[in-house]
C-alpha cells in the first residue's frame, strides 16, 4: 500500500489485513521469546532484569527523546521521522555522557543533582515527543502499518536479546574465560566510574592508567551508580545500559540499510543483532557497546548526505558528531568509524535519487 492511496484504497487494504500482519502481534511474541527463557532459566535474573533494568533503560529514553532537539537545532527537522529518532537518540545518550563528565569535573556528583539533569532531560524528551506527534497527527491520510513477511525475521534476534539481559544480571568478572577473570571490568570499566563516585569527583588518577582512556562508557556507568547511591549495587544498572545500546545499535544499522530499501534495513538490522559478538560485548560492561551504536549511526548520516539531495553538508555534520561520540567510548572508533567516515564518499560513489 502506498502512503499516497485514497481513503477507500485505505479501507480495503485495512479489511484484507491479514492477522499476522500486526505489528503489535510480532511486537508480543518478541517480549515473549524474550521473557520465557529469562523465567525459566532463573525466576531471580528476571527479578533483576525487572527491577534494575527498567530504572536505567528511562534514564536512557530521557536522554534519546531529548537528542531529538540536536537534528531540529541542524536544520533537519523536515526529515522523516525514523532519521530524527534513531540519530536523535543516538546524540541524546551521548551527551549525557557528555554531561556525567562535566558534572563530575565540576564536583557535581551528588544524587539530587543528576535526578535533576534526568528530570531536564525528561521535560524536554517529551516536549519533543509531544511535537512530532502533533506533526505526524496532522498528516493524512495515515494509512494503517501492514508488516511484510520478511518483518517475522526480527524474531531471530529474541534469544540473543535474552542473553544479553541474562548476562547484565550476573556479577561482574564471573561470566567469560576470555574476560581473564573479569580483569578489564574490575580494573577499568566499574573500578574507574567506582572511584568517581567514592571521591565525589572526576580527576587524574594517578594508579589507574585506564583511567586516562577515553571514557563515555564509564560515564553511563558512574550515572547508574551515583542514581542507585552505591556503587557495587548500581553495577547491575550499569551492565543494563548496554543492552540499550545494542538495542540502538541494532535500530541505527537497520536505518543504515533502509535507506536502500525497507527489506535491507530489516536485513541489516537481523543481521546486527544475532552477532555473536555483540552478545559477548554487551553482557558485560564493556565499552563497545555504545561504540558501536554511535558508529553505525554516524554511518547511516552519512549515507544519508551521500545519497540525498537536501543539505548534505548537515547530514555530513551530523555524521560527524556521532563519529566524535563514537571515539569518546574508545580509541578504536578512530580509524574504525571517524577515519573510515571521512574518506567514505571519496571511494562509494551512489547516485543521489533525482
Amino acid at each position: 500500500m502506498d502512503i499516497h492511496d485514497g481513503p477507500s484504497e485505505i479501507v480495503s487494504a485495512c479489511k484484507a489485513r491479514p492477522w499476522w500482519a500486526s505489528p503489535g502481534l510480532l511486537l508480543l511474541v518478541t517480549l515473549a521469546l524474550v521473557i520465557l527463557p529469562l523465567a525459566l532459566e532463573s525466576v531471580v535474573a528476571l527479578a533483576i532484569v525487572c527491577l534494575e533494568g527498567p530504572i536505567c533503560w528511562l534514564v536512557m529514553a530521557c536522554a534519546a527523546m531529548a537528542g531529538g532537539w540536536v537534528p531540529q537545532l541542524l536544520g533537519l527537522g523536515s526529515a522523516p521521522w525514523r532519521y530524527r529518532l534513531i540519530l536523535g537518540a543516538a546524540l541524546g545518550v551521548g551527551l549525557l555522557s557528555l554531561a556525567t563528565l562535566a558534572l563530575g569535573a565540576a564536583e557535581m556528583l551528588d544524587r539530587l543533582i543528576i535526578l535533576s539533569l534526568v528530570l531536564l532531560l525528561a521535560v524536554a524528551g517529551l516536549i519533543r515527543l509531544v511535537l512530532d506527534l502533533r506533526e505526524f497527527c496532522a498528516r493524512s491520510p495515515k494509512p494503517e502499518v501492514i508488516l511484510a513477511g520478511y518483518h517475522w525475521f526480527w524474531l531471530l534476534a529474541a534469544p540473543f536479546l535474552a542473553l544479553i539481559l541474562a548476562a547484565n544480571t550476573l556479577p561482574p568478572g564471573v561470566l567469560w574465560v576470555e574476560e581473564a577473570g573479569g580483569y578489564d571490568v574490575l580494573e577499568y570499566h566499574l573500578a574507574v566510574p567506582k572511584t568517581f563516585y567514592e571521591q565525589g569527583r572526576i580527576t587524574f588518577l594517578p594508579n589507574n592508567v585506564y583511567s586516562n582512556f577515553p571514557l563515555n562508557a564509564q560515564m553511563l556507568f558512574l550515572l547508574m551508580m551515583v542514581l542507585r547511591g552505591d556503587a557495587i549495587e548500581g553495577a547491575f544498572m550499569a551492565q543494563f545500559a548496554n543492552a540499550a545500546l545494542t538495542v540502538l545499535w541494532v535500530a541505527a544499522a537497520w536505518l543504515a540499510g533502509r535507506e536502500f530499501s525497507p527489506r535491507s534495513g530489516v536485513l541489516a538490522g537481523v543481521l546486527a543483532a544475532v552477532s555473536p559478538w555483540i552478545a559477548y560485548l554487551a553482557g558485560i560492561a564493556y565499552a563497545e557497546p555504545g561504540m558501536l551504536a554511535l558508529g553505525m549511526a554516524s554511518l547511516a548520516a552519512m549515507l544519508r548526505a551521500v545519497r540525498t539531495a537536501e543539505q548534505p553538508g548537515r547530514w555530513a555534520l551530523l555524521a560527524g558528531l556521532l563519529a566524535g561520540l563514537s571515539c569518546g567510548f574508545k580509541y578504536t572508533a578512530i580509524p574504525l568509524v571517524a577515519l573510515s567516515l571521512a574518506i567514505f564518499p571519496l571511494f562509494l560513489q551512489i547516485d543521489r535519487p533525482r
